[in-house]
């Protein structure tokens, strides 16, 4: 969605009706309301001042027609950043121990457990080689042994960021 599709709606609380196109009057339909960009209707909200009590004097609310892409937004949103969560955790708890070493050397063995207890990787118990040819443990000879892998959030993550990618080059 493009900053400038006029998809908003100025509704003037003095009138108890929402601005016209053109700014020229009033209606009291929201179907018949006129349609502005982002920030011509902040523009339009901006010439009234609030009230005594605070209320603003005109209110920019989305037109009807786009209140169901601001939930499909905000789903995609919502979706983005609970599969990013974990790795922004992991992300941060590596830059603290990074700072808290003054900036000089990551220990692996801190990552490796930054990873498992911020749930970007699990550790689970396998009795032969998961993969052949993408996991170390199929050089280990002495199973069960303990196999590190990316956790499922990974995977979501790298799914919502690649259809955050799709959808985005479509708006």
């Amino acid at each position: 969605m493009s900053q400038g599709q006029k998809v908003w709606l100025v509704f003037s609380v003095e009138h108890t009706a929402w601005w016209r196109a053109n700014r020229s009057g009033y209606t009291l339909t929201r179907e018949d309301a006129g349609r502005y960009t982002l920030e011509e209707a902040r523009m339009l909200a901006k010439q009234r001042s609030p009230d005594a009590e605070g209320m603003p004097g005109e209110i920019v609310e989305p037109a009807p027609e786009f209140e169901s892409t601001l939930a499909a937004l905000s789903l995609r949103e919502r979706r983005l950043r609970e599969a990013l969560k974990p790795l922004v955790k992991f992300g941060l708890a590596i830059l603290d121990h990074w700072h808290e070493d003054h900036g000089c050397d990551i220990d692996g063995t801190f990552v490796q457990d930054a990873a498992e207890s911020c749930g970007v990787t699990e550790c689970i118990k396998v009795d032969k080689a998961c993969h052949e040819d993408q996991c170390a443990c199929a050089e280990i000879t002495d199973f069960p042994t303990n196999c590190i892998r990316s956790a499922p959030c990974v995977a979501a993550a790298r799914s919502a960021l690649a259809q955050e990618t799709r959808e985005g080059s479509h708006e």
